[in-house]
């Protein structure tokens, strides 16, 4: 539990110092004071006084602005990755990589080798996180891969970072399965996180995927991972392969 507020205090100060690089949001950062002000307001939003600011506004409104500002940065985010990506000469390799449970416990090396490179932006979805948290007394690997995570996440780089809640999109009309049926249901909760960050982009092109989900194996999926994945348009690798054509393009680029 300590772990996912951490990551989500976390989360919140990356997004702020986002916004704040965004044009157009009226969101600035003040580093005297360590708290963000709004241009239409200038009041600071940490603490007591983002309390007493946000209750000037209804609901509804607070909420819709949230809404576009996190639209504003994500739709920022996404442009700058592909055109980086495009320009870098990695056309066939997409800029966001969703990495499943099994990617984190047997080829966490691979995952840092992943991160460092730059050129990609790893997005570890909720679920994974819990699942990793729940298998710590047992995994070595899951124990590794949450410090790592820890440590990654306390940083703040763009390059790795958790899931937002928003940051999902339903799979219908493909019948989910039942919570009970664990490695099925989680499996959907890692594609709705992919699929939401697939239908960001302004390339329809299959060829040139935006999104790539990261798996290990088989061991930690349903017998069908491969065909529902590839039934709503999401890329599916084995993130040994993805690594190793990674590797071959940067080579190739000199």
């Amino acid at each position: 539990m300590f772990f996912q507020v951490f990551l989500r205090i976390q989360c919140l100060h990356s997004f702020g110092q986002l916004l704040a690089r965004l044009p157009k949001t009226g969101v600035n950062f003040n580093s005297e004071k360590e708290c963000f002000t709004a241009s239409s307001t200038e009041k600071c939003f940490s603490g007591a006084e983002s309390t007493e600011a946000g209750l000037e506004q209804p609901v509804g409104q607070r909420k819709q602005m949230m809404r576009n500002m996190a639209h504003l940065w994500l739709k920022a985010e996404v442009n700058d990755l592909e055109s980086k990506v495009k320009g870098g000469g990695f056309p066939q390799l997409s800029p966001y990589l969703v990495p499943d449970i099994s990617s984190f416990c047997q080829h966490l090396a691979l995952l840092k080798q992943l991160r460092l490179s730059k050129r990609f932006v790893i997005v570890v979805p909720s679920v994974v996180i819990a699942s990793l948290d729940e298998r710590k007394k047992e995994s070595m690997g899951a124990r590794e891969a949450i410090r790592w995570l820890e440590n990654e996440l306390r940083h703040g780089t763009r390059y790795i970072r958790a899931q937002r809640p928003q940051e999902c999109l339903s799979l219908s009309p493909i019948k989910y399965p039942r919570r009970k049926e664990k490695e099925a249901w989680e499996f959907f909760q890692v594609l709705e996180c992919a699929h939401f960050f697939n239908n960001q982009g302004s390339s329809n092109d299959p060829t040139d995927p935006l999104v790539t989900l990261l798996t290990a194996g088989a061991s930690f999926m349903p017998p069908s991972a491969a065909a529902l994945a590839k039934s709503t348009g999401i890329q599916m690798e084995n993130i040994t392969d993805f690594t190793n054509k990674w590797r071959t393009s940067s080579k190739s680029q000199g």
